[in-house]
């Protein structure tokens, strides 16, 4: 892995026994280390950034997102990874308003990544509860329940935008997936998220022994026609003992300056999640 140019030193919240550890870490600035390939570079890191103009003029329209967000999502999607099928899920906007009326949808200042090795029966046995969040995901997409049991390969792809200020309070951060051990990832279950009964394990992770065994980046004053792409699960890396998990997390970005009126720009963003399928 090359050095990179460090962007800050951040705090990382991680899991302990009695809760978290606040670990001081460094944060590269991944724009200083753009990729030959981020195809590549998305199988290998687990993130990649890409560039792309949405049609949606209202980034607070949930409406507005899942009508025409999603079936940009889908192009993107099966151009980066080429699967058979794949559905995409409805967006996530995250901003001081949608916090408050759900809390879940607040930046979260934890390392983890959304699921674990438990992702596949979760989609593919059909007694799961979170059989009933998926359906109306998998019907909109025409497909069936049958389609993603039969797939050799199941994976779990984001889009993560930025729509509100280029710096904002609470930016994004991304770790390389290579640097993170299996043995370091916690499992936790978490049974809601966002007023829903979903029944899902995330991971969590253990502190590093030195601040420069994970190896964390950031894309500063990102624009709504950039994207990032992380990848959340795939059941060939599974298989093969690699790792498909990308750790991320909100941060305190110390280069962040309060505006006229004294105040820090808030983070607003949006998340698009794609459950990708080859047969």
């Amino acid at each position: 892995m090359s050095t990179g140019t460090v962007y800050c030193s951040a705090t990382m919240n991680y899991a302990v026994a009695d809760g978290r550890s606040a670990v001081d870490v460094d944060v590269f600035d991944a724009r200083t280390e753009p990729p030959d390939d981020p195809g590549r570079e998305f199988d290998e890191r687990g993130f990649t950034l890409l560039h792309h103009r949405s049609e949606v003029a209202d980034w607070t329209d949930g409406a507005e997102i899942d009508e025409v967000h999603r079936d940009e999502v889908r192009e993107v999607f099966q151009k980066l990874a080429g699967c058979d099928a794949l559905a995409v899920y409805p967006g996530i906007v995250r901003s001081p308003d949608a916090a408050r009326q759900v809390a879940d949808y607040a930046p979260i200042e934890l390392v983890h990544s959304d699921f674990t090795h438990d992702f596949h029966g979760m989609v593919t046995e059909a007694d799961r509860p979170y059989q009933a969040f998926l359906q109306p995901v998998l019907d909109r997409a025409g497909l069936e329940h049958a389609d993603v049991r039969r797939a050799r390969r199941i994976a779990m792809y984001q889009l993560w935008r930025n729509t509100g200020p280029e710096r904002p309070d609470w930016p994004f951060a991304l770790c390389d997936a290579r640097s993170v051990p299996l043995e370091r990832l916690v499992p936790v279950p978490i049974a809601d998220y966002g007023g829903l009964r979903l029944e899902f394990e995330i991971f969590t992770a253990r502190p590093p022994e030195t601040r420069s065994d994970d190896r964390w980046y950031t894309y500063p004053g990102l624009r709504t026609d950039e994207v990032i792409a992380l990848r959340t699960f795939d059941s060939e890396r599974a298989q093969h003992g690699q790792p498909f998990w990308t750790l991320h997390s909100a941060f305190a970005d110390p280069h962040v300056q309060s505006g006229a009126d004294g105040l820090v720009p808030h983070r607003e963003s949006v998340e698009m999640r794609a459950l990708c399928l080859w047969y």
